[in-house]
């Protein structure tokens, strides 16, 4: 049996090590930015994937490759990596503060509106 592997399948496999680094070190900066909670899972993915392509020159790529093929192996080998993550971290983490945030409920509550006088 033979196995044929394309130039991009090599350039892939010779620097999985470390891409796979890059998506985990990008992974926990992104998770740890302030607004997190306002990502939906799609805005992490992209996140993830600019900044994996936005340090593309530690891969050792040749210098004609479009970072967009770097967003392509992170789109294909590492998805499950990252939707794991925000699942387990990001989701219930978000949860929490969504379900701990009681100004706003106070306000809404007591028929209070911003910018309103709601003293007439």
């Amino acid at each position: 049996m033979k196995i044929v592997i394309t130039e991009s399948q090599l350039e892939f496999i010779r620097r999985y090590k470390v891409l796979d680094g890059l998506v985990s070190e990008a992974i926990e900066f992104v998770s740890s930015q302030d607004d997190i909670c306002d990502y939906s899972f799609k805005d992490f993915f992209e996140e993830v994937k600019w900044q994996v392509s936005d340090n593309y020159e530690m891969l050792d790529l040749p210098k004609d490759l479009d970072p967009a093929i770097v967003q392509d192996w992170v789109s294909d080998n590492f998805y499950g990596q990252i939707k794991d993550f925000y699942v387990a971290y990001v989701e219930p983490d978000c949860e929490d503060e969504y379900n701990n945030d009681d100004d706003d409920d106070l306000d809404y509550y007591s028929g209070r509106l911003y910018g309103v006088d709601n003293d007439q």
